[in-house]
């Protein structure tokens, strides 16, 4: 996404056709974090909404030298985060899934893609414990750290780090069983 930066400081001025411009831009961007992390429409557009005000907020800031898909990515999950602590009460989400392989010890891949629809896999992510769900998705989709991670969720490495193990564990079980019940149908 490549965003003028004279859009960008018309939005800073308050010009509301521009900040209107710059929502239907990012929209995309924030609704794809969003549905990874909130369970239904309704956080999703609360996640969104919170998001773009924080990018409205802090353009002011923003660096023109970085990338601003990077800046608003960053910003969307934080947002996220930020509303998982504000309501601590998830009681499942959606994963948004183009290419998925999961792999045990970062090298060797479990299943892939290939094998099991989207649907199958978004049930199986959706069927984690919320925490799970959470450290999950900020480490195998988004890349973050488990030291990242810890700060985000206020929890430590090591819980990080559990979390995401039992995360694998859970989707390997699951995955498993259902490669062995369409051995079974067929």
């Amino acid at each position: 996404m490549k965003i003028d930066i004279t859009l960008l400081n018309k939005c800073i001025s308050g010009d509301d056709r521009a900040i209107a411009l710059l929502y239907k831009e990012c929209f995309a961007v924030m609704k794809s974090i969003a549905v990874r992390y909130q369970y239904n429409e309704s956080e999703v557009n609360e996640a969104i909404n919170t998001g773009f005000l924080k990018v409205i907020n802090g353009l002011s800031k923003y660096d023109p030298k970085l990338s601003f898909t990077s800046w608003l990515k960053t910003i969307a999950i934080n947002s996220n985060i930020d509303l998982y602590r504000k309501k601590k009460t998830y009681l499942s989400k959606t994963i948004t899934v183009e290419d998925c392989t999961i792999y045990e010890k970062h090298d060797t891949p479990i299943y892939s893609h290939n094998e099991f629809n989207t649907e199958q896999l978004l049930s199986l992510v959706n069927k984690l414990p919320p925490v799970s769900k959470n450290v999950f998705n900020l480490f195998a989709i988004d890349g973050y750290s488990h030291r990242e991670i810890g700060e985000l969720l206020n929890i430590s490495v090591g819980t990080s780090k559990w979390h995401l193990s039992n995360a694998r564990t859970k989707l390997k079980a699951d995955l498993s069983s259902i490669t062995k019940a369409k051995k079974i149908a067929i």
